[in-house]
């Protein structure tokens, strides 16, 4: 009988570890990674049957994927939130996956990040509490022999534990750098696996799609600007934090030449939005649109350093124009000076976008006036005088309040005045004393007496 194994994939986790895998092996890919997403079971699953020295291999009999997709969305990113969808697909269609995805609300938000911009995240905890359960449930009616998690996360930590205790193996399939200590651990003083931890920085060559390209990194000699940016942000635990990648993607995939300086446009003016320490930033044209640039692209390197957000006046030439919401690139960057009091730059409005209040100017966050509500004219006269029904209730009113002033005033003028003054003084309220409770007298029951018996 052969050895079964099932895989689970934390999606969340390996959609940013692949990211900053691909950049560091210098591949682009397409939705979802650059992962052969065919190929990533079988070669675990080989792996793990060196690993034991199975001459028969190991037989993969599902693979689980869990991952999340975004509710209550921006609508700028539609067609990001869409492709997504098409990848989940694609993995039942193709691959055979065994895909669960949850629905995460981003209450407006946008999910897809342009590099150095900072989104909104929200709590995402439904994947991890998913593939716990899926784990446990299959082991406990005994489906597989060892689970293969592919994870990164001390979250795990305690379901590893339960499915050892079932009698199942584990195998941990993750990255160096995006791995948690309990789970990389060698001498496993948890006890949450079976086998060593297999990295996917040594199985890149095997997993990695075939149709993955190389990135301008591998190309040029340069880094470029898109690919640092990526580097920097790698810590993004966004779902959608793989769709960053795609304004480099495109440029691979449409084969166009690095643009230069010598190619750039007109002078354009606008404020720094961003200053990064590792030597980048951006800024917003008077436009509205977003550019990139380095601390070289300035004619004098050392106005980097005087750079301030929403300060800086800066102007600069476009190399590369902003295009599907991703920024574009400036060079020759010159320092203008500063302005006296920080100016909120207010974005240009784009298509199916709902300006916010940090993207309206400044003079229309000023709250519209109430609508004016005419007064209620003053009269004099009666106003129920013309109601039959109040009338009568009216006249009773005042006939008894007549009779209340009257007898009133006729106690008075009968009551001498000291009598009066003492009267009209506010007598204090009288002090209420508990009622004193007398225990009750327990009377003693006499004796019988003894009678002498006949």
């Amino acid at each position: 009988m052969s050895t079964r194994a099932m895989v689970f994939i934390d999606g969340t986790w390996l959609a940013v570890t692949t990211n900053r895998l691909a950049d560091q092996h210098g591949v682009l890919g397409r939705t979802g990674g650059p992962l052969d997403f065919g190929a990533l079971p079988r070669v675990c699953a080989q792996a793990i049957a060196s690993q034991m020295a199975l001459s028969s291999g190991i037989d993969v009999v599902r693979t689980h994927y869990f991952g999340s997709i975004a509710t209550n969305y921006d609508l700028q990113d539609q067609d990001a939130v869409q492709r997504r969808s098409e990848f989940f697909d694609s993995l039942r269609r193709h691959h055979r996956y065994e895909v669960f995805r949850y629905e995460t609300d981003y209450r407006g938000h946008r999910v897809r990040r342009t590099p150095g911009e900072e989104g909104y995240t929200p709590p995402e905890k439904a994947v991890d509490v998913g593939l716990a359960t899926s784990l446990l449930e299959m082991a406990a009616v005994s489906a597989y022999d060892i689970a293969i998690v592919v994870c990164g996360d001390r979250d795990f930590v305690p379901a590893l534990q339960a499915v050892r205790r079932l009698g199942k193996r584990v195998a941990v399939v993750s990255a160096r750098g995006s791995c948690a200590r309990e789970l990389s651990d060698p001498n496993d003083p948890v006890r949450i696996r079976d086998f060593e931890v297999l990295w996917l920085d040594q199985l890149w060559a095997q997993v990695v799609s075939p149709a993955a390209r190389p990135s301008p990194r591998a190309v040029a000699d340069e880094v470029s600007p898109v690919a640092e940016a990526v580097a920097s942000e790698s810590s993004d635990d966004s779902p959608y934090a793989d769709f960053t990648m795609s304004f480099a993607a495109e440029a691979v995939a449409n084969d166009e030449p690095a643009s230069s300086e010598a190619s750039a446009g007109p002078v354009v003016e606008g404020v720094v939005t961003k200053v990064h320490a590792h030597g980048y930033g951006f800024v917003r044209a008077d436009d509205g649109l977003d550019y990139y640039f380095r601390r070289a692209d300035f004619t004098d390197p050392n106005l980097f350093s005087r750079l301030e957000r929403y300060r800086s006046r800066v102007a600069f030439r476009v190399c590369e124009a902003s295009r599907s919401g991703q920024a574009g690139r400036a060079v020759t960057l010159s320092l203008l000076g500063m302005t006296e009091a920080p100016v909120m730059v207010a974005r240009s409005a784009m298509p199916n976008d709902t300006p916010t209040r940090e993207q309206t100017p400044r003079e229309a966050w000023t709250p519209r006036s109430s609508p004016t509500v005419a007064s209620v004219p003053e009269t004099t006269g009666d106003l129920w005088a013309d109601d039959p029904f109040a009338a009568p209730k009216r006249r009773v009113d005042a006939a008894a309040q007549e009779a209340v002033t009257v007898s009133v005033a006729a106690d008075v003028a009968l009551v001498p005045d000291a009598v009066v003054l003492a009267t009209s003084a506010v007598a204090p309220e009288p002090e209420l004393t508990p009622p004193t409770i007398e225990a009750p007298v327990k009377k003693r029951r006499a004796p019988a007496r003894k009678t002498a018996s006949a």
